[in-house]
């Protein structure tokens, strides 16, 4: 009986973590990527064109590794927030801080540099976080130079 139980708990948990709402696989089908932008230079900056910023290069070369394009969506952070909260939006940039009043309503990643910055993702899409998170080790070493562009 004890064996039948464990193989059941251990055999529940091969999908994790999870999605609720399958952001991961909805940007991956649909091929977009809904992304708030609040203006904090150097990481967002509001060009008369295309977003420039530290921030901004990432989330393109995050959205470039799962084939989607980014569709920015400018605006307040309080205003993003809620539509994090809807999951109305796939992630949040604005140079944002790992200690930010928000980080009880939304999901946050880990901080990813000067162990204070992180960006902001719908509640509880914790498959999302850990494969933003996992891209974003791999650009620790390039954010020096980002920061500088």
């Amino acid at each position: 009986m004890l064996l039948a139980g464990i193989v059941l708990a251990v055999s529940g948990c091969n999908n994790l973590p999870r999605d609720p709402k399958h952001t991961l696989d909805n940007i991956r089908k649909q091929h977009r990527m809904r992304v708030g932008l609040s203006e904090h230079p150097p990481w967002v900056v509001r060009t008369s064109g295309e977003p420039a910023g530290a921030e901004v290069e990432l989330v393109r070369r995050l959205a470039s590794q799962l084939g989607a394009t980014p569709e920015w969506h400018w605006g307040t952070e309080n205003q993003h927030m809620q539509a994090l909260k809807g999951f109305d939006l796939d992630l949040l940039v604005c140079g944002l801080d790992s200690d930010t009043p928000w980080s009880k309503e939304v999901g946050l990643t880990r901080p990813y540099f000067r162990k204070k910055h992180v960006v902001a993702t719908p509640p509880g899409e914790n498959g999302w976080i850990v494969h933003i998170e996992s891209f974003l080790a791999g650009q620790r070493s390039q954010m020096e130079g980002l920061l500088s562009q």
